[in-house]
């Protein structure tokens, strides 16, 4: 659930900064929604939500973590042994979902967000003494919104072109978003990267089998961990091999009690339909199945406006009666989490790739890669000849070519040319490092998680636990080799071996899984009349972003049965909903883009 926090920092020693802040805390302190939860010299935090995030103080009795945390599955610690606060110690002892307020010996605080970025962190300053840091920009106490706060049309624009890049960067002017993994000085400053997945790219040198053990192990400590806090979850279950591996950890771990309901959101097309796949897992945990029907539903234009009302835009929400159904569900249950199998595409390395080919090229020659069995198998995973894949594999190593970066087609060319260079920190952090090119892209697709984590009402209602996406199993999974992870046909070969013994042969064979881009697209064609118009004469197509004539010929039933565009067009959605609303509260900005 949305558990929002507050922080204000400024220097007792100045009168002139004590008397704004003592305003400010006397504001926040009235406020109904706002609960004091810690003080120290300079300092003061606050806390809002249903529940309130868990807060401990470290040892040297100012800096302090807000959130879930978890003592490090490789660094066990001893009850009551210290914590070094410094951001470097503390993400190789924890992994969780947090915040840390650290402050230094000559007195400066700064801040650090956990490498899995399931707290949202944010900070500015409202003088050059006084700063700000806060989980979100709704629902502030009076006074503590930024100053100078305007739309970056720059960043407007990376996110709507490159979505999966640039979901963890502030769309204001005059407000830093501290990224997964990165520390900060509070109220701004540079950035600083504390957890990168480049760091444990080096590849694991164990059996693979004996790394298949390590996984499942780590799975289910993982996951048990992020469930014990609550009484009750809701625990989804699709019938792919990623919500199966988490449902059979939750059974192994004897959690499978806190779980109020095991959801399966069933496509009624008959080509969509996975029942069959989730009641095989079910009936192998011991499990009921509680199956959901989904259809595409007619958008309103309230609706739209629900979209609205975040730091971010809703980019994963745009279906907002599927949202809501959740929302509903989540109460009448009284779960206080949904548990589910995000990221596990990322994580073991769904995506057909050449440069999987590459790896291996780059780790035996080019003889013995012409030799492997599993160079055909990546070619026929990715529908191409040996030969284009050996071309993109020599490319990969070459430094010529480039991981997959998933762009959307409804952007102008001028749009495309200002975000050609939007890469996620931990994809630009690679330029530093010298990485096989199949894990470039195994690194670039565990960035993508963050999109995860966009607003909706089901992550305001209930925390959303990705078990797959924990620290720890990040970790292991980037010392997996590429080859090991991919090399196969079907996809997935490690997971598949890993997990042979505890998923049904059905589930654990299956040579493929439902697609949603079919189902979006159904969601826009039955929405086309109120969709075409939004879009068409919206403020993203006057200010040169979407491209008119591209949206002419997308929106149309056939054009989106022939060619599904579902995704980049729910993401026009948001983000247009996102842009009308922020308009009528704050400026534009002084972007390149608005000139």
């Amino acid at each position: 659930m949305r558990r929002n926090l507050l922080i204000l920092q400024w220097p007792p020693a100045s009168p002139d900064a004590a008397a704004q802040a003592q305003t400010l805390v006397d504001v926040a302190d009235r406020h109904p929604a706002w609960r004091r939860a810690h003080a120290a010299p300079g300092l003061a935090v606050w806390r809002r939500g249903p529940a309130d995030l868990p807060l401990r103080v470290l040892d040297d009795g100012e800096s302090l973590i807000l959130g879930d945390i978890v003592p490090a599955l490789d660094a066990p610690r001893q009850p009551g042994a210290a914590l070094a606060a410094t951001a470097a110690t503390l993400v190789r002892q924890i992994w969780g979902a947090y915040v840390a307020v650290l402050r230094s010996p000559a007195g400066d605080w700064s801040l650090l967000r956990d490498p899995s970025g399931e707290v949202d962190l944010i900070t500015w300053r409202l003088s050059p003494t006084v700063a700000v840091a806060a989980s979100a920009l709704e629902h502030l106490p009076a006074g503590f919104t930024p100053r100078r706060m305007a739309l970056d049309w720059d960043r407007i624009v990376a996110l709507l072109t490159v979505p999966v890049a640039a979901t963890t960067e502030s769309l204001f002017d005059d407000v830093l978003a501290v990224g997964p993994g990165d520390a900060c000085p509070l109220g701004g400053g540079p950035l600083q990267a504390v957890w990168r997945p480049s760091a444990f790219a080096a590849p694991i040198d164990h059996d693979p089998n004996d790394l298949a053990g390590a996984f499942v192990a780590r799975l289910d400590a993982c996951a048990a961990a992020l469930v014990a806090p609550h009484a009750r979850v809701l625990a989804e279950l699709s019938g792919g091999l990623d919500s199966s591996a988490v449902a059979a950890a939750l059974a192994a771990t004897g959690q499978g009690d806190r779980v109020a309901a095991w959801l399966n959101i069933a496509d009624p097309r008959p080509e969509a339909d996975e029942r069959r796949y989730a009641q095989a897992v079910a009936d192998r945990i011991g499990a009921p199945l509680t199956v959901v029907t989904r259809r595409p539903p007619s958008l309103q234009p309230e609706d739209l406006e629900a979209l609205a009302g975040w730091t971010w835009p809703a980019l994963t929400s745009v279906d907002v009666s599927l949202d809501r159904e959740e929302v509903r569900r989540i109460r009448e249950t009284g779960a206080t989490a949904v548990v589910s199998g995000q990221g596990g595409d990322a994580v073991f390395f769904e995506m057909p790739s050449p440069y999987v080919a590459a790896d291996l090229w780059r780790a035996h020659g080019l003889l013995t890669l012409l030799a492997d069995p599993r160079l055909g198998q990546i070619a026929r995973r990715g529908r191409q000849t040996v030969w284009e894949v050996l071309r993109e594999a020599r490319r990969g190593l070459t430094g010529t070519g480039s991981g997959p970066k998933n762009i959307n087609g409804l952007v102008t060319a001028a749009a495309r040319d200002q975000a050609a260079g939007t890469e996620h920190a931990w994809v630009r952090d690679l330029a530093n490092h010298d990485l096989p090119p199949g894990k470039r892209v195994h690194i670039r697709a565990m960035a993508t998680s963050h999109f995860n984590h966009t607003p909706s009402h089901r992550r305001d209602a209930a925390d959303q636990l990705s078990p797959l996406l924990a620290q720890p199993i990040m970790e292991l999974a980037l010392g997996v080799p590429t080859p090991l992870l991919a090399a196969g046909n079907p996809s997935r070969p490690f997971q598949r071996r890993a997990f042979a013994d505890r998923l049904p042969a059905l589930v654990r064979d299956r040579p493929a899984k439902g697609n949603v881009s079919v189902y979006l697209a159904q969601f826009v064609a039955r929405n086309l009349d109120l969709i075409r118009p939004y879009l068409i004469d919206g403020v993203l197509a006057e200010a040169g972003v979407l491209d008119r004539a591209r949206l002419q010929t997308v929106l149309n039933p056939d054009y989106l049965i022939l060619s599904p565009a579902g995704t980049d067009l729910v993401g026009a959605i948001a983000v247009e909903a996102w842009v009308r609303r922020w308009q009528t509260r704050v400026p534009d900005g002084s972007g390149r883009w608005r000139r």
